[in-house]
């Protein structure tokens, strides 16, 4: 069974359709970028009609099992897009898996989306011994390492020629953000088509295109970056942003890494799991957590309580500049 993980979703990778595919993961561009692929494959290969089915707790399998088997008199081919929900108990996931191979066929081809990356389902579907001709789809976050394999492959998909330094240069203002990356790159490309693309071009778009949100803005302080982090600020407060928004995911940013200075035993990622924590931000948190010490921590708790009550008081311009104080505590 192939595996095309988030970093290689475009067409390249995609040599020859397969009998099925399994989308596993939670980042919706790429989710949808991969979908569009396998249906403009699909396309080419004569598959016309399309058939949604929403696969849940209270959906019975035998439904399911006779949509696969049944006969269009105007297609004969056909493609089935089954979104397995997250509520979705292992056990009618193992039930669906064992008895969905009985039905691959090369006239049904199957997408099975599974919102959540979990690594028990995947064990689970390795042991069905699935068809070899299927292909796996990873969606998840990508790490910057990723980040930066994702940005070359899609400058060779584009064609477009820019410098080094124009390509670190949109790595570091995306922000992790995928989405956001790849419109930069594709404004670019339809700006400048035959020209080399510099760093002062890419300024051009970037401040064009900029939209942040509140956890670009918690990035930014926990990576210690003052200049990002009053940038996304200005921005946020320009968008209208209620800050109470910000407030929220900063107290519970800045009451996980009180948490891992407590814990002795070092078993951070025990605590980030069960804060339900993304992964990506493991390592700032816990670099956070370890750099500053507890009275700048204190201090911006104390600090938060009097913008709350600031906005509480219909103080809102007071606010935002208490957050910009603010930003300058957690940054030094």
């Amino acid at each position: 069974m192939q595996t095309i993980h988030s970093e290689n979703l475009f067409p390249s990778f995609f040599k020859k359709l397969s009998l099925y595919y399994l989308i596993i993961g939670d980042i919706e561009y790429l989710i949808q970028t991969s979908e569009k692929i396998i249906l403009n494959l699909a396309k080419k290969n004569g598959f016309l009609e399309k058939l949604i089915i929403k696969f849940d707790n209270n959906t019975d399998l035998e439904n399911i099992l006779f949509s696969i088997q049944s006969k269009n008199f105007f297609f004969k081919k056909k493609i089935i897009c089954i979104f397995l929900k997250k509520t979705l108990s292992i056990q009618k996931i193992q039930k669906f898996l064992f008895e969905f191979k009985k039905y691959i066929s090369i006239d049904v081809l199957l997408i099975i989306y599974i919102n959540k990356l979990n690594k028990y389902i995947l064990n689970n579907i390795q042991k069905e011994n699935l068809n070899i001709h299927g292909t796996y789809i990873l969606c998840d976050s990508l790490n910057h390492k990723k980040l930066s394999t994702w940005i070359n492959n899609k400058i060779q998909h584009i064609n477009i020629n820019i410098t080094n330094n124009a390509k670190i240069f949109a790595l570091n203002n995306c922000q992790g953000n995928i989405l956001y990356l790849n419109n930069i790159l594709n404004i670019t490309s339809l700006i400048w088509t035959h020209e080399k693309i510099h760093t002062k071009l890419l300024t051009y778009v970037i401040d064009d295109l900029t939209i942040f949100d509140p956890h670009q803005w918690i990035n930014a302080l926990l990576n210690s970056n003052l200049l990002l982090s009053l940038r996304i600020l200005n921005r946020l407060h320009d968008l209208n942003v209620n800050p109470i928004i910000l407030i929220r995911i900063l107290q519970n940013n800045l009451l996980t890494i009180l948490l891992i200075q407590r814990e002795h035993k070092k078993n951070y990622v025990c605590i980030l799991k069960k804060r339900n924590i993304k992964k990506n931000k493991y390592t700032s948190l816990i670099n956070f957590s370890e750099n500053k010490n507890f009275k700048i921590i204190h201090k911006a708790f104390k600090l938060l309580v009097s913008i709350e009550m600031k906005i509480k008081n219909n103080n809102i311009q007071l606010a935002w500049l208490q957050l910009t104080t603010l930003s300058f505590i957690l940054c030094s």
